[in-house]
């Protein structure tokens, strides 16, 4: 049995937490970014005491989530790191490691491989050089 999400309120009267006010450049330069990326994930679920988040906490079954509460979390998300996270990520989020994956992505994308060219003009078997046994 996973952690009980300590809700105080009813969705409809509880007020917006505010975001923390966090620029974008302090996660690339420092890595807090995990740590703060959970506290946005407990002020979508008013989990905001109880047992700590897990990456291994359902959204639905332990935070007990919904479709807005999804669409809520991605926009917290999204305005207080600064990134913008695919819908088709968002749509397979079910664990909370999920999440911490597609706002990595984002945050730290892995940089784009370029294909190898040749600056040769010559044909690769004629180049001889560094050849010691060629017949």
């Amino acid at each position: 049995m996973g952690p009980t999400p300590c809700r105080c309120y009813s969705k409809t009267t509880t007020p917006s937490l505010p975001l923390p006010s966090v620029s974008l450049w302090s996660f690339k330069s420092v890595e807090n970014w995990y740590e703060i990326t959970l506290d946005l994930c407990r002020r979508q679920a008013w989990y905001l005491s109880g047992p700590t988040l897990e990456p291994t906490t359902h959204l639905v079954h332990d935070l007990g989530f919904d479709s807005l509460d999804c669409l809520q979390l991605t926009i917290r998300l999204e305005r207080g790191l600064g990134i913008e996270i695919p819908d088709q990520e968002t749509q397979q989020w079910q664990t909370l490691a999920h999440v911490l994956a597609s706002v990595e992505r984002q945050l730290f994308p892995a940089p784009a491989s370029s294909p190898v060219t040749s600056t040769s003009t010559s044909p690769a078997h004629d180049n001889q050089s560094g050849l010691s046994c060629r017949a």
